[in-house]
This record gives C-alpha cells, structure tokens and sequence, in this order.
C-alpha cells in the first residue's frame, strides 16, 4: 500500500513536467512554420530541423535565408562561415521570442547537402517591390538615391532612399562616408526585401537588405552640379501623382517666408509660389535671398512643394513682393462660427498686413518663435523665427502690426486621404513689426504678480513668526532642563556638606579626630561644588552649548587643562544630533575625564575621539598617566563626586563607561550612549 501511495504522488509530481515536454519537443521542420514562430510572444524554445537552400546570407552578421517548398524564413546567430548562396543545408536548433520580442535562435548547426549556383533575381520595379513582393523574396531594382542617412542604432549600416516615379522605398547597406556621394545617383540594388529589423524598432517599412549578399551597382553617377536639374514648370498638372512622377527639378526666386524647422516659400520671376521643405542639414535662408532651390516635387494642393531641397545663393534681379494687403483676423475664418471650421484658402501665400495684441510669446527647442497675437478676439499665431531680433524687443500686452505671408497648409499630400489636414492660419513675418501701442503700466499680469508677491509674503511672515516662537519655546525648556541639571549636579554635593558639617558639629566636644576627619571631608566637598559651579559658569559664558561644531565645543571646555597636558581632539559627530541638555551632559564628562587625567593621573599626553556607531555616540579619553585603579578609588562620602557624578549623568541617559588599561600605560575611558534625538 505505501509503495502505490508513493508511485501515485510520484505521477502527479512528473505530470505537469511531461505535459511541457510534450509541448517544447514538438519539431518545425518547415520555413512556414518558422515564419509563423516569430509571430508568437511570449514563445517557449522550440526545436527546428529544417532543409532547404540558402538564398541569402551575411556570414559577418550571422544572418541567413533558408527556402523550401512552403516559401522561407532567416535564421539568426549562425555561426559557420563556409554559408554561402546555393548551399543546400540542414539547420538544427531551437528558437522562441525573447524579451525585447526579437526572434532568436539557441545552438543552431548547419550540414551541408550539396551546393547549386543560384540565378540573378529577377528585376522589378520599385512599386512592384513594394506591392507584390513576398517577405525574403530577392528583388533587382533600378531607383534614383534621393537622400543618405546614417542609422541612429547601428552606426555601422547607411540607408539609401529610393525613388522612381512617384513610389519611394529605402535599402539598406554597409555605412560608408562615400555614400553621400551617391545623392541624385541612379544605382541598381540587389537583395531581399525584409520587413523586420532588430532592436528598438519593431514596424518598419519594406526595405531591401544588401546586407545579406546583395550589392549596390552605380547605374549613371549624379550630375556634376547638384542643382543642373529641369525648372519646374508652370504647366497645369493633373493630380498629385503626376507632380510626384515628375524626377528631380528646380525653382529659382526670392525667399518670401521662412519657417522652422525646414519650411521656406520662394517667390518665381513668373509669380508663382513654390514651397520648400530643405534636406536635412540644409541652413534656412533667410527672408529676401535671392537662390536656386532643388528638390523632388510634391504637393499639398494649394501649391507645389520641392522636398529634400537644397539651396544656394542665385545671382539674378530682384522680384517685387508689392504692398502688403491689411486685412482682418476673420477675414482668415470667413462664415466661420465660433469653432472657426472653415478657413479663407484665398489668402493662401499672400502678403498680408495684422494689427493685434500680444496675448503670449513662445520660444521652442526647435528655434520656433511665435507671437499669439489676439486680433478682435480672433487668435492667430505669427512666427518671429526669421526676425529673432525684432521678437526680443515684442512684449506681452503691447499692441503690434506685422506684415508677413499667411501660410495655411501643413503637410504634404497623402495619396491614402483625398485632401490633406490643414492646420490654423500662420503668418509668417518677413518685415520689421510696428509697434503701434506698448503695454499698459497696470496690466491684468502684473496684479496676478503682486497678489502672488503679497500671498508669499504672508506666508513666509506667518511661518517666520511661528518659527520664532517655536525656537523660543524650545530654548526655553532646553534652559530649564539644563538648570535642572546643574541644580541636581550641585544638589547632592551641597546635602552632603552639610551633613558633614552637622556630623563634626555633633563631635567636636567627644571626639576631636573625628571631628577633623569630617571637615575635611566638608572642605573636599565645598571644593568640589566650587569647581562644578565654576564649570557651570564657565560653560554659559563662553556658550559651549551653542556652538555648533563638537571639536570647538569640547576645546572651549578643556581650555583651562591646555597648559598642563598635550590634549588633542577628534570628535567626528554631528552636534545637530543631540539636545542642549544630552551636549552639557556629554561634555561634563569629557571634562571630569580630562580633569582626572591631569590632576590624578599626571598624564602628558591626553587625546580624546568620538564617532557615531549607527544609532550610538561612541567616544574614548585616552592619557598617559600612571593609571586609575577603579575598585579602591574614592567616592562621594570621601569629598570626590567626580567618577559618581559621570556615572549619574551617563545613567540619565541611558548610557555608560567602561575603563581599559592600554598595554603603553596610562588610562582609557569608552563611554557609548544612545541616540535619541535628531
């Protein structure tokens, strides 16, 4: 029975184990079934025996393409580097998704099967790449590199952006300065088209991999002037993406508006507006150049647009902008309710002229400048970016009239939405605001400030005064407690004196030495109350208790003991630790101690050390003096209160000493007394 008791637990102990070991063995043994893997997360290590042929791979980066029948997949972490394209394998291992939801692969190994070249892959457009390729699938495409960009992540890989006709899809490659040169180059690339990457991104693009044994061919090397491009011309066109299709052209005019971080409106000789959005690093110019713009053409609708352009100055006559038209701010939002939903498209680039009042001023990271400025209730934002100077000099509250081009649109024409989103009306300045009034002395801002100046100061006198009589109340029970203290110091000496004095009172007739014996005694004790008093007077006067360093505090109490011994002091504790009353206590001590040193034990050398041991004052008088001798010392009834009163002090609290003799001689007193107060 106990062995069927124990088979049974055994089997369900095992059980939940088997059922995950059921689940982890089951073999993928297809590249659909892998494909389908990295899907997956969070994923168990799934084991994998695949054949197939590799179609791609980059032994550098350990990186392959397996296909087999049902379509392909990559394998990551390889390490063989005899891999090439052609190779027939089969690759064992185990794979899952880890943390960062990147598929990875554990102890892969590769068997070669056999080897056959592999043909060119077949050449494609870029649309076709785009729209009917596969995942992996090898493509050979012929596009126009219309920019370069170095990967923020992976400093060792560039990405080339492609264009041909009105589609655009990048590739990737190894980075190289000379790439750059590659701009307005017709190249052909050869790859896979992938669409994942590792690392922080995880929805990417299609982008074609030359990574993994592709190559970048120049087709035609750009022209020698990057700005020898076709003018743009002023035909009608018929839809957007026919303004795409069009290839690389140029514009040359007058820079009319200028905005960050890479907007500027030219004005043509022939009158037409050509807005520019500047490749990257391009410097904005600045209102009123004259230059040649090239770009690749695009539009928002209202107007065209060269994006990716770059700029340089253009010798050429000068192009009349003519007057600026006053206009109204509703004039922006005509038949427009309170919620302004419809815009006056006519003004679209105009030059226009607007009285309002500065209502705010925004500067941003960005190098944007922006003045809102409230014209008969309507807002409408001005952008000050091309006249720095002139936005330094605008202030809140003051009434102005700029005169800029009113630019309506915001992006870019979306072939995914019919009309693009047009944003609120911006006028953008080109000419030196007038300021027709500035601002009044008494303004609503200022009242909000003084009533925020008066609340502070309130405030801050409430809790002054408060404070005041906090410290106050707390130096008086401080005092009090410390005039306790002395009162209890003395209290004992002094009764003690007395009794003495009445004890040689009652034998000065029957017994004359024993009569001696007790005024004696009384003349040690009234000493003894002398000195403790003169200590207390001595304390106050020269405010050893105020004094906020321990190492001045105790050199201020042993100064009278300097002459007579070398005393030296290394007390590392913060004073703001203990009360005024605990400081008194704890320097009476180290002064009993001291004073003993000196008088009893005859010591040269005294050095006195503290620390603080987690939540204990630990501190030492060490001397080199002829010793103590603990057991037959004398004590009060003897006139000496010295050891009894460090004792009593230390027993208020809660503390204690203990004495050492060093092997070198002399005598050391360790005190340790408990931290209550911080």
């Amino acid at each position: 029975m106990f062995d069927q008791h124990k088979l049974l637990l055994t089997f369900l102990a095992v059980l939940p184990f088997a059922s995950l070991a059921s689940e982890t063995n089951r073999w993928i043994s297809t590249a659909e079934e892998m494909s389908a893997l990295y899907d997956v997360y969070p994923s168990h290590s799934w084991a994998f025996s695949l054949t197939g042929t590799v179609t791609w791979c980059s032994t550098g980066y350990g990186f392959l393409v397996l296909k087999d029948e049902t379509g392909s997949c990559s394998l990551f972490n390889v390490q063989d580097k005899w891999v090439r394209r052609g190779d027939k394998v089969e690759a064992r291992g185990f794979a899952h998704v880890n943390s960062r939801r990147d598929p990875w692969i554990d102890k892969i190994s590769l068997a070669k099967l056999g080897f056959e070249p592999l043909p060119e892959p077949e050449k494609k457009t870029l649309e076709e790449c785009l729209v009917s390729t596969p995942p992996l699938e090898g493509v050979r495409t012929e596009a126009t590199v219309v920019d370069v960009c170095e990967d923020e992540f992976d400093r060792q890989c560039d990405w080339l952006i492609l264009k041909d006709g009105a589609s655009m899809l990048s590739a990737v490659c190894s980075h190289s300065p000379e790439n750059k040169q590659l701009i307005d180059a017709r190249i052909e690339v050869t790859g896979p088209v992938c669409t994942h990457v590792f690392g922080q991104r995880k929805f990417v693009s299609p982008f074609i991999n030359t990574e993994f044994g592709g190559s970048v061919r120049v087709v035609s090397a750009p022209a020698g002037d990057h700005f020898d491009f076709p003018l743009l011309s002023p035909s009608r066109f018929t839809t957007p993406a026919d303004i795409e299709r069009l290839g690389k052209r140029s514009a040359v005019g007058k820079v009319v508006a200028a905005w960050p971080p890479n907007n500027c409106l030219l004005l043509t000789p022939d009158e037409r507006y050509v807005r520019l959005v500047l490749a990257a690093n391009e410097t904005l110019p600045r209102c009123g150049s004259l230059v040649k713009a090239a770009g690749y053409p695009s539009t928002d609708i209202f107007t065209v647009w060269l994006t990716l352009a770059k700029v340089r100055p253009e010798e050429m006559a000068d192009i009349p902008e003519g007057a600026a038209e006053e206009i109204q701010a509703r004039m922006l939002f005509p038949n427009a309710g309170k919620d302004r939903e419809k815009l006056g498209c006519n003004l679209d680039n105009r030059l226009v002229a607007l009285r309002g009042l500065v209502k705010n001023l925004e500067s941003h990271n960005d190098g944007t400048l922006r003045v809102i400025l409230d014209s008969d209730g309507t807002v409408v934002p001005v952008d000050f970016s091309a006249r720095p100077d002139d936005f330094e000099k605008i202030a809140v509250g003051s009434t102005i009239k700029v005169t800029g081009r009113c630019i309506l649109a915001d992006e870019r024409w979306n072939p995914n939405n019919a009309f693009p989103r047009i944003t609120a009306p911006l006028i953008a300045i080109s000419a030196k605001p007038e300021v027709i009034r500035g601002p009044g002395w008494w303004t609503v801002s200022k009242l909000l400030t003084v009533i925020a100046i008066l609340l502070v100061a309130l405030v801050v006198a409430a809790f002054r005064s408060y404070l005041a009589r906090r410290i106050a109340k707390l130096k008086l029970n401080e005092r009090t407690q410390l005039a306790v203290e002395i009162h209890d110091s003395l209290s004992q000496a002094l009764t003690g004196l007395a009794c003495q004095i009445t004890a040689a009172q009652d034998s000065l007739e029957t017994n004359t030495k024993n009569t001696e014996n007790k005024l004696a005694t009384a003349s040690q004790m009234l000493m003894s109350c002398r000195t403790e008093l003169r200590n207390c007077l001595f304390d106050l006067r020269n405010d050893t208790i105020g004094e906020k360093n321990f190492n001045k505090a105790i050199l201020k109490t042993i100064e009278p003991f300097e002459g007579s011994a070398a005393i030296t002091v290394r007390f590392q504790v913060n004073r703001a630790l203990f009360e005024d009353t605990t400081v008194h206590a704890i320097l009476a001590v180290i002064r009993e101690l001291v004073s003993n040193a000196v008088r009893h034990g005859n010591a040269w050398t005294i050095k006195v050390a503290g620390v603080t041991e987690g939540k204990t004052l630990l501190f030492s008088v060490t001397d080199d003096g002829s010793g103590f001798d603990f057991e037959n010392r004398k004590n009060s009834d003897e006139g000496h209160f010295g050891i009894d009163g460090i004792r009593e002090r230390l027993a208020r609290l809660d503390g204690s000493i203990s004495y050492e003799a060093p092997t070198s001689g002399g005598t050391k007193a360790v005190v340790r007394i408990p931290i209550r107060h911080s």
